[in-house]
């Protein structure tokens, strides 16, 4: 299944805001983690 996610959803998920719904949660974490965290890695990098 394919995902789309704005700008501000993917920095809650990186923050951990609470903004952040549970559900587009476990899909970043279900995403990521099938990906070796890989672009979570890279995201935090360059963002901060």
């Amino acid at each position: 299944m394919y995902y789309i996610a704005d700008t501000h959803a993917f920095l809650w998920y990186l923050m951990d805001s609470p903004k952040l719904s549970k559900r587009a949660r476990e899909v970043f974490d279900a995403y990521l983690v099938s990906k070796d965290r890989i672009i979570k890695k890279y995201y935090q990098r360059t963002i901060w």
